[in-house]
């Protein structure tokens, strides 16, 4: 059984990222090379996965196939994978067929207000 104490934690709304983005931009918090908003979205996001995210950490992350293409969806499975294996766990609401074939994933349906 994986340990339930987590040394980082992150929400991702894909809805909210560009705000998100904007006050990383007035802290002066920038993650690869340049601001969030001097990179396409896609590239940001991917930024901000590759840098923020540390490990041994619990990830919420909503639709985040919003900003990427489908080669960037494998490249943020890559980056998943290489969470994982450092003692991560993803809770991930997606659409995305691509990321839903990430290997040994458990995947919940949504439960639908009209199938009640």
């Amino acid at each position: 059984m994986r340990s339930l104490r987590k040394t980082d934690a992150y929400f991702f709304r894909a809805e909210s990222f560009y705000n998100v983005a904007s006050e990383m931009e007035r802290l002066g918090v920038e993650y690869g090379e340049r601001s969030l908003h001097r990179q396409s979205h896609g590239e940001s996001f991917l930024s901000l996965l590759l840098n923020r995210f540390c490990g041994n950490g619990l990830y919420l992350l909503d639709e985040p196939e919003a900003a990427l293409s489908p080669l960037r969806q494998m490249s943020f499975l890559a980056a998943v994978h290489d969470l994982t294996q450092s003692g991560s766990q993803f809770i991930i609401a997606t659409h995305s067929p691509i990321i839903m074939a990430y290997p040994c994933a458990a995947i919940y349906p949504a439960v639908s207000h009209h199938m009640r």
